[in-house]
């Protein structure tokens, strides 16, 4: 037998490092077979190492990493076979086998390919086979690492991406998920692979999915279709995009993209009632000025009063007509606003502009009491288009501030009593969301204050009494009374205290519902204090 060239002084050549020379290991156990191979291969530009058993080569692959490519005979005498050593050496490392046999029978070479499946080379064939088998282990392997790195860059990209994606069928049945966020689902993974999105999701929902499916199918995209689904995380808007995947299965495949649009729903919904608030204001104020304006007047360009109405003379404090022919900024303003007034009302005259611009300043009636005024003024302009004057609507809006700075601070009032009860205070607004917990709360169930917020009360409130908790909820908030009820409220230490939950709905004077303030009060003491 011929010794191992494996480990033996000369057999990595100096500047490997930089070397093109294909580096083998033969894993050989005649020596004579061996010796060939080598001197072969050697004629064709490879470096050869040679050992004779499965466990030397183990050894060799371990401490040389240089080594490009492995020759494994299947039959290596006593001891370990080679299919075991390239077993054992692809635990340890990712590098191309190609396997040397005399054997020919199928189920041999079935048993190479489940190890790998780089080449399969018959003894006794030709150099120029052997060759050609070794490029084509190279190539093989070279796509194989190719392949694992898009494969890693894939799922690297699909980790980053919030959204979820589903392969699914003609028929909604899922056939894959890749989700990075599993409170976005309906249930979990494995609960729905292979399940139909029909007999899965609620009508709504599947019906808006399907419908995508079939136009992907006729289309080969479909997009922009939105429901609604109640995930773990609460009630969540989707948008769902479906494409078709191209020949790889006998029947339709696709790929549906579902991403969470319930932030882009919410400031939507939260514009247009913004947009509804700020026109009723603006009809409601353009109908103050038409009808119950308190104050009308008319300026000309030296500040003089040629119009005054009786209210605004009432307002302030006189009798019709005093004021007509008075200079309004000596008469009516505070010394230290009549300089900049004049400055404001001269930027209007030597504007371009006629359209109302509203101001508030501060006036006096003839007592010295201060009133503050909100104005909306236009220019007056005379036959040529040249200002002539203001013409000035006001509203008293004194009250208003005061009432505002006083519910202000009835609300600061109220916020530090709550802050200092001894009991769990809740607010809720008129879609029955949590908008307020006292500190008392966040302490006995030791949660924040923001994950109480909306429905996230009700994750506190002991799975058994849950259901009944929110219907008996839901159903006082329908009909707008008082209620109610007793549950079972998880603490701060994780044990579950009896809790007594009564709730009353808030309306404005004029009736209109604002949302409910509760208190809870336990009914049954616990071990130990909330401090």
């Amino acid at each position: 037998m011929i010794p191992d060239s494996a480990g033996k002084s000369g057999s990595n050549p100096a500047g490997r490092a930089g070397s093109t020379q294909k580096r083998l290991l033969l894993v050989e156990d005649e020596a004579i077979i061996a010796l060939g191979e080598k001197k072969n291969l050697e004629r064709y530009g490879y470096e050869i190492l040679t050992v004779t058993g499965g466990q030397k080569a183990i050894e060799v692959c371990k401490a040389d990493r240089d080594i490009d490519l492995i020759l494994m005979d299947i039959d290596l005498g006593r001891g370990m076979d080679g299919t075991e050593a390239a077993k054992l050496i692809l635990q340890d490392r990712d590098i191309p086998i190609v396997f040397l046999s005399s054997h020919t029978e199928p189920d041999v070479v079935i048993r190479t390919e489940a190890i790998t499946s780089y080449g399969y080379v018959v003894k006794n064939s030709s150099i120029t086979v052997l060759d050609a088998s070794i490029k084509m282990g190279f190539k093989l392997f070279q796509a194989n690492q190719q392949t694992m790195a898009l494969n890693k860059k894939l799922e690297a990209t699909l980790d980053a991406l919030p959204e979820l994606l589903f392969e699914v069928d003609l028929d909604g049945r899922y056939w894959d998920a890749h989700c990075p966020d599993p409170t976005l689902l309906y249930r979990p993974v494995e609960d729905f692979l292979g399940l139909r999105i029909p007999d899965l999701l609620p009508a709504p929902a599947a019906n808006t999915i399907m419908a995508a499916i079939a136009e992907a199918h006729e289309k080969g995209l479909a997009s922009g279709r939105q429901y609604e689904l109640p995930v773990p995380s609460g009630t969540r808007w989707f948008e769902a995009t479906v494409s078709r995947m191209a020949g790889l299965h006998e029947k339709p495949h696709f790929i549906l993209f579902c991403q969470d649009i319930t932030d882009r729903i919410v400031a939507s919904r939260r514009r247009v009632k913004l947009e509804q608030e700020l026109k009723e204001s603006k009809d409601h104020a353009e109908r103050l000025l038409e009808v119950a304006a308190e104050i009308i007047m008319c300026l000309d360009i030296d500040g003089t009063i040629t119009l005054f109405n009786d209210n605004g003379h009432h307002l302030l404090g006189y009798e019709p007509p005093y004021l007509i022919g008075k200079n309004w900024f000596e008469t009516c303003l505070p010394e230290e606003l009549r300089e900049e007034i004049a400055g404001f009302l001269v930027g209007l005259r030597n504007g371009s502009t006629d359209i109302l611009v509203p101001h508030t300043n501060e006036v006096l009636t003839r007592t010295g009491e201060r009133r503050t005024i909100l104005w909306h003024n236009t220019i007056i302009r005379d036959a040529n288009g040249l200002s002539s004057g203001i013409l000035s609507s006001g509203q008293d809006i004194t009250d208003r501030i005061r009432a505002e700075d006083a519910l202000r601070e009835s609300d600061r009032r109220f916020r530090a009593l709550t802050e200092m009860a001894p009991v769990l205070i809740w607010e809720c607004d008129t879609d029955g969301n949590c908008t307020y917990v006292n500190t008392y709360r966040t302490r006995f169930t030791g949660r924040s204050a923001a994950e109480e917020m909306g429905k996230g009360w009700l994750e506190s409130i002991h799975p058994d009494d849950r259901a009944a908790c929110k219907t008996a909820s839901e159903e006082a908030f329908a009909g707008r009374r008082r209620f109610h009820h007793e549950y079972r409220l998880q603490t701060h230490d994780g044990s579950f205290a009896l809790i007594l939950d009564q709730g009353t709905p808030r309306f404005t004077d004029n009736g209109n519902f604002l949302g409910y303030i509760g208190v809870c009060t336990e009914t049954k003491h616990r071990k130990g204090n909330i401090k």
